[in-house]
């Protein structure tokens, strides 16, 4: 045969010129020789027979590693069949080099893993997946999380494979609703490097949705799930990411990954659910469009409360979502669930500052209800008025007192209502335009607190907006202007003139519709601090 003659010639050709052809040359030009052959009789085969060439794939028995273990092939077979030969590799075979066939073996980090094989450049190929598990037990650093909880042990092995993390706090928030962008974050997290799942041939929408961009954390997820077919959008090419997702959505998006649109569309609904075992009382309240793939999931992914109610339109929770992957990947993971440390005992709390003695904290949204946004529909009024809103709720929570004027007010009116009241401290609030890119903040600097109070704001606001040109000045104090603000010049506070971003830019004007709860953060941390420092002494 052609393959064991040409071998035959290599071998020939090596012994006569041992000197200057290594072992791994010579593995080379093998395995360059075998692919030659075998493309060959794939061209040959296609045209002589549209059936030949046939692959199969037996993958390892093997499904879980601990990060570092050594790949383990056993029980891989690969069986490859032309019109001329018929190869058979046993990837656990001491003589075969797996690398050889299978690319994306990797258990250096946790998480799901999906492995490639392939016989020959030209032929078909399979996968099959391996998850990978931390060694050590994340959840048992979780301060809001117990052994007792129904959803304790689904968190465990999802955090053990890298699926889950805890915030910065070390809590889970096992109760939080998820977002549409957290759950295709989640969906790319687990099948990303399965390009059987994450492919690229939908083509109902050709166009990226017009809510998420570049800049967004979530941008890369969304947009693969989106060419995927996963995640579809809205009229109009939304995708409102960050809106909540509910239990229903979130279920018809892991079906698409297991279901053709076809197969979805071909489902005998009323058949699926007597098949499940489960008949939940509100399966009416599903939405047609979702019903088939409620209808697979039955008995599966989902399986109804105690009061045999699947609730479709509540938003999932993580501790919902943490028990589905749990059902999807770890049903016949073996856990063991760690010693959790005893509860410390909770701090004494912190006495509750005089409310009479906290600083008084004036607002002043911008009223520009007709500066539209470029690339969103919505206004520099709206926007800074719906911030205010937000700060205030938060500030108060602190145990500051909070002025908000009515959005219909002027700012002449403000700067002397601020005065009136007593304000120690006065924030006017608005959005930027005329080019450029960062927060502002004006101050002034005859005033005194005012600078600190405004450098202590542009400490966490600036890093959150990249304000970071050593060349832009973002903290000015306008009363060495020739023409002061009008809010700079008139309030007698303490004062932070606060430009949170420009919204004449698409992408910033989007970034401060999506971010007004991390802006609001981050002026709060900036008074906080100021007021620790200088005024609650």
């Amino acid at each position: 045969m052609k393959k064991f003659l040409s071998l035959f010639l290599i071998l020939l050709l090596l012994y006569g010129f041992p000197f200057a052809v290594t072992a791994e040359e010579v593995n080379n030009e093998i395995n360059e020789e075998i692919n030659e052959e075998v493309n060959e009789e794939i061209d040959e085969d296609i045209n002589e027979d549209p059936i030949l060439p046939t692959f199969s794939f037996t993958p390892p028995s093997k499904v879980f590693y601990t990060v570092g273990d050594s790949p383990d092939y056993t029980g891989g077979m690969i069986t490859y069949t032309t019109a001329q030969t018929e190869y058979e590799v046993d990837l656990s075979n001491p003589e075969v080099d797996p690398t050889n066939y299978c690319s994306g073996f990797d258990t250096s980090t946790p998480g799901i893993k999906t492995v490639t094989v392939s016989f020959a450049q030209e032929a078909p190929k399979g996968y099959f997946t391996i998850i990978v598990m931390n060694e050590e037990e994340p959840i048992t650093a979780m301060k809001d999380i117990g052994d007792s909880q129904w959803f304790f042990e689904a968190f465990g092995i999802t955090m053990k494979a890298g699926l889950f993390q805890g915030d910065a706090a070390g809590t889970l928030r096992p109760d939080a609703p998820i977002t549409r962008a957290e759950f295709a974050a989640l969906i790319y997290r687990a099948w990303g490097s399965d390009p059987q799942v994450m492919t690229q041939d939908y083509d109902e929408k050709v166009n990226s949705f017009t809510d998420v961009n570049p800049t967004d954390w979530f941008y890369d997820e969304v947009e693969a799930c989106r060419k995927a077919g996963i995640l579809r959008g809205y009229e109009g090419g939304t995708c409102l990411p960050n809106e909540k997702i509910s239990r229903q959505d979130a279920v018809l998006m892991l079906m698409r990954i297991r279901y053709t649109d076809e197969q979805l569309a071909a489902v005998n609904i009323e058949q699926s659910i007597l098949e499940s075992g489960v008949n939940p009382f509100d399966f009416n309240d599903v939405a047609d469009y979702a019903a088939p793939a409620m209808a697979l999931a039955l008995g599966d992914l989902i399986r109804g409360d105690d009061h045999q109610k699947i609730h479709p339109r509540n938003t999932i929770t993580r501790a919902e979502t943490a028990t589905i992957y749990q059902r999807m990947f770890f049903e016949e993971y073996a856990w063991t669930a760690p010693e959790m440390p005893e509860p410390q005992p909770e701090a004494p709390a912190t006495p509750k500052p005089d409310p009479s003695k906290m600083p008084l904290i004036f607002l002043s949204p911008s009223s520009q209800f007709d500066n539209r946004y470029t690339g969103v529909n919505t206004t520099e009024g709206i926007q800074m008025n719906e911030l205010a809103k937000i700060l205030k709720k938060k500030l108060e929570a602190k145990g500051y007192r909070v002025y908000l004027p009515s959005s219909n007010t002027t700012y002449q009116e403000r700067a002397a209502l601020s005065n009136e009241v007593g304000a120690d401290i006065h924030i006017p609030l608005h959005s930027n335009a005329g080019g450029g890119t960062g927060a502002r903040i004006f101050y002034n600097g005859t005033i005194q607190g005012s600078k600190e109070l405004s450098t202590a704001i542009f400490k966490y606001l600036g890093p959150l907006t990249n304000s970071n040109d050593p060349q832009v000045p973002y903290l000015k104090d306008d009363s060495k202007t020739s023409k002061p603000y009008h809010e700079i010049r008139v309030p007698k506070a303490e004062m932070a003139y606060i430009e949170v971003e420009f919204h004449d830019i698409s992408a910033k004007a989007q970034w401060i519709v999506n971010n007004k709860d991390a802006i609001a953060d981050a002026i709060v941390k900036g008074i906080n601090d100021y007021c620790e420092r200088y005024l609650l002494k």
